[in-house]
């Protein structure tokens, strides 16, 4: 009987590691630097139908070692990733956003890079398990509470938006990455805006804004001008304008 069990055990096991051998696995190292200038090495190991792993290093041979190390693991189907997906915090998510180009295809990134800097000094401590519904709904308190450098308090629009870019770093790190079974933003509300102001500017006032733009020093005001006048369009869009 005890020599059954053992035989039943080791063709598991064979077929265990024959299913992982089967996988299709791409390792990549990526060298990138940090604010502060420092580099760090990060090694990304891509598995279809597997959520990627990936580990951070300060030298290149460390990276490669553990690559090939995780490598052999997963084919040998040894590898833990639900361990080594709790080790996750919310930097690790917005590094490997990074990594992964998101902010590059995004052109408004520029725009939101105060609030994802924001979230990120916020929860830079917390693992993603460890960021709860109830730990968000806090946090957009202490957001809503604190006023701006002039005194001022926060419109529902600011605090929306802010919101809206943390969910969608939650976002992704479910659908894509499966770091996470849902997103902590998910029972967040947005907050009432106020109503919005359309005002169409006269006759007179335009003559006023385009002798101003013509005075002006910067040789693009003009233009810029110009162009949100005929197009509706608005800064953030005029000036993320790329020649193709």
């Amino acid at each position: 009987m005890q020599w059954r069990c053992n035989e039943e055990k080791s063709s598991h096991c064979l077929q265990s590691n024959r299913k992982y051998r089967r996988l299709d696995i791409m390792a990549s190292i990526y060298k990138r630097k940090n604010e502060n200038g420092t580099t760090v090495w990060r090694a990304v190991i891509r598995i279809k139908g597997y959520p990627s792993i990936s580990n951070h290093f300060e030298r290149k041979q460390e990276a490669d070692d553990w690559a090939k190390e995780a490598e052999r693991r997963i084919k040998n189907g040894q590898f833990n990733f639900s361990a080594h997906n709790k080790h996750h915090t919310y930097v690790d998510l917005l590094d490997r956003m990074e990594g992964d180009g998101v902010f590059d295809l995004q052109r408004s990134f520029k725009n939101c890079r105060s609030q994802f800097d924001y979230w990120k000094q916020r929860l830079s401590a917390y693992a993603l398990k460890h960021i709860t519904p109830e730990l968000i709904v806090q946090e957009r308190k202490v957001f809503i509470d604190t006023p701006l450098p002039d005194g001022s308090q926060r419109t529902p629009a600011t605090i929306n938006r802010y919101t809206a870019v943390l969910s969608s770093t939650f976002n992704y790190a479910v659908k894509k990455l499966r770091w996470i079974v849902e997103n902590p933003c998910r029972t967040l509300s947005r907050l009432k805006e106020g109503t919005g102001r359309d005002r169409i500017l006269n006759d007179d006032e335009i003559v006023c804004l385009l002798a101003a733009c013509k005075q002006s020093k910067s040789p693009l005001l003009n233009p810029i001008f110009l162009f949100a006048l005929t197009t509706g369009a608005r800064r953030g869009e005029i000036l993320n304008l790329e020649w193709k």
